[in-house]
């Protein structure tokens, strides 16, 4: 059966169902198809820049900013961002170590008095603590 090629419009014979002259031809026309997707796509694809709020087509799928500049405020603000985080967590660890440090300073006062005590009554410090276990003194 006699056809003729849509694309380059070749006089071709083939099958019935046969469209196209060539793989080259139908190559074509897929191309064609699939830009014409992506394009449509694309406006699906829109988003606001996080910055200033202009409408844009990302070309990647996480950017967020629609320019360079935009991108480079973006930046800006991350590190600020992160400066301000980091000194917050510096800060809570600091008053955690304090308060650390006076927990374990009672606990070093609590381990010197037992100690005293058990030397006022001539015993080890842990004969001391076990005599106190067993009057429920200590837990």
């Amino acid at each position: 059966m006699q056809h003729i090629c849509p694309i380059c419009g070749k006089e071709f014979e083939g099958r019935a169902d046969k469209i196209y002259c060539s793989k080259k031809c139908k190559g074509e026309v897929q191309k064609a198809q699939k830009r014409e997707k992506r394009a449509a796509e694309k406006q699906y694809r829109k988003r606001l820049c996080i910055i200033c709020g202009e409408e844009f087509i990302p070309t990647t799928g996480a950017q967020l900013c629609c320019s360079p500049k935009c991108s480079a405020i973006r930046k800006r603000q991350l590190g600020a961002e992160y400066e301000r985080v980091k000194a917050q967590r510096l800060e809570a660890e600091r008053k955690e170590q304090e308060q650390r440090s006076k927990r374990g300073a009672s606990t070093m006062d609590d381990l010197a008095r037992i100690a005293r005590e058990a030397a006022e009554h001539h015993m080890s410090y842990g004969e001391y603590i076990r005599l106190m276990e067993a009057r429920g003194r200590i837990r």
